[in-house]
């Protein structure tokens, strides 16, 4: 560490950069799916017969007051190993007009269905297409016969709560926390938790449950350990249909000027609709949650398959570049001057030094170090499908004077290009680091050179 820069060192210190080491896999978050399947026969049915078009299994199990399991709280006979397309369901009567709701493991769809009373089939066999199919919204599995409580860690990333869940009654209870939000109690953070947590609590039990997730509000201080946060009841469920569903003039208003938004338009994630509209978490909770959800489930996704080539710590990747999309939804925005107020009291809090004693050179390598991580977190965004960061984004190297105007790939390799160089190595060699084609090298390496320099 002796021989790298101010600006290098506080890089490091503030991020724990350089993250070669850090290993995190690409988990894909597993996507359930729910269909609702409605007996529009002349006869009461007491067998479903379903093909699907990828193998899954059904994981709304239920077990009764005799603990007798029922999937979908009917049928007593149902798939329970392996991934079969072929599901049988038998030992329960869905009646004339009334419907069945299955949630399943994996996205899959069912390709034909029919109903069977007695072993004799009734009425057709239906196609995906019928109407008497629906797909139905992710419902998560949590007994409102427990006794919840749940409690803040005082963090803003990881461990984000606890949750415990007492089982006063004489069996088993398993239960499923799916992605969700946790809203703001008014005065502290808000959160989002990113990984699915299921857990069987015993009989006269009490389970404490941790959760992992993110902060939502950047502008709010953590819920401290051990205070109460909002219970169970008011969290908001992931609802993949939700976004889906919402009119472009839901979040569609006045264009924010660059100078205000810091060059960043929010988008419903994974799509190109431009959010420019300002969204209230406490007056549109529904929407502002759902939307932080699909934000940080697709960074998530992105960052894990990026990590690789990242120079930044994942999970801060993640926190920051989530903070700057939420504030981005609430009009409040989180610009590069934010992030470097916050730096100084980092650096302050690491060093025991103040950062106003620091030398004139010194406090523009900071900056520039800001700047870099700043603009790391915003093209993260954009490759996340979170953020448009389209305007003013040059792709000629002769024609870019800054280290933000390059494309998204190219500043990944520039930031690597920068440690390599701080940390002593010639610009040849920093270059074949950053970049393992020498077409690239050959396209970039005066550019690399010119803005370092």
């Amino acid at each position: 560490m002796k021989n790298l820069s101010f600006r290098l060192f506080i890089t490091l210190l503030f991020l724990g950069l350089i993250t070669s080491a850090t290993d995190l896999k690409a988990e894909k978050i597993k996507k359930k799916t729910i269909w609702t399947f409605t007996n529009s026969t002349d006869e009461d049915a007491n067998d479903l017969h379903i093909k699907f078009e990828d193998g899954c299994l059904p994981t709304n199990i239920i077990a009764d007051e005799n603990q007798i399991k029922r999937a979908g709280g009917v049928f007593t006979v149902f798939p329970n190993e392996g991934s079969p397309t072929q599901h049988d369901y038998e030992g329960g009567t869905v009646e004339v007009g009334e419907s069945i709701t299955l949630q399943f493991d994996t996205k899959t769809k069912p390709k034909k269905w029919w109903w069977t009373k007695d072993g004799k089939r009734i009425g057709d066999i239906e196609s995906a297409e019928s109407e008497d199919l629906a797909s139905a919204s992710y419902q998560p599995n949590i007994p409102d016969y427990l006794d919840y409580s749940v409690k803040g860690t005082g963090r803003t990333t990881g461990h984000i709560t606890t949750l415990t869940a007492y089982n006063p009654t004489q069996k088993p209870v398993t239960l499923t926390i799916p992605l969700c939000f946790i809203p703001s109690d008014g005065n502290n953070q808000s959160y989002v938790v990113t990984s699915e947590t299921t857990v069987t609590v015993g009989v006269n039990q009490t389970t404490s449950i941790p959760l992992e997730g993110y902060c939502a509000d950047i502008y709010k201080p953590a819920v401290p350990n051990g205070a109460a946060m909002p219970g169970v009841s008011e969290w908001i469920f992931e609802d993949e249909h939700y976004l889906s569903n919402i009119p472009e003039s839901t979040v569609s208003g006045n264009p924010v000027p660059a100078a205000v938004s810091g060059g960043i338009t929010p988008t419903i994630p994974g799509t190109n609709i431009l959010i420019t509209k300002a969204i209230d978490q406490f007056e549109q909770p529904e929407l502002f949650a759902q939307l932080s959800i699909a934000a940080f489930k697709n960074l998530k996704e992105k960052v894990a398959v990026l990590s690789s080539d990242l120079l930044i710590d994942p999970e801060s990747t993640i926190q920051q570049a989530g903070w700057i999309y939420t504030a981005a939804l609430t009009g409040d925005f989180y610009k590069v001057e934010h992030l470097l107020e916050n730096g100084k009291k980092q650096y302050e809090a690491q060093t025991g030094k103040k950062y106003e004693k620091a030398s004139t050179q010194e406090k523009e390598e900071f900056k520039k170090s800001m700047n870099v991580i700043y603009t790391n977190f915003k093209f993260t965004g954009g490759e996340a499908k979170i953020f448009d960061i389209s305007d003013g984004v040059k792709t000629e190297p002769e024609d870019i004077d800054d280290p933000s105007d390059l494309p998204t790939h190219i500043r990944r390799a520039y930031d690597r290009y920068i440690v390599e160089r701080e940390m002593g190595q010639s610009h040849n060699e920093a270059l074949r680091r950053a970049f393992r084609q020498q077409g690239q090298r050959d396209q970039w390496g005066a550019t690399f050179r010119r803005l370092y320099e």
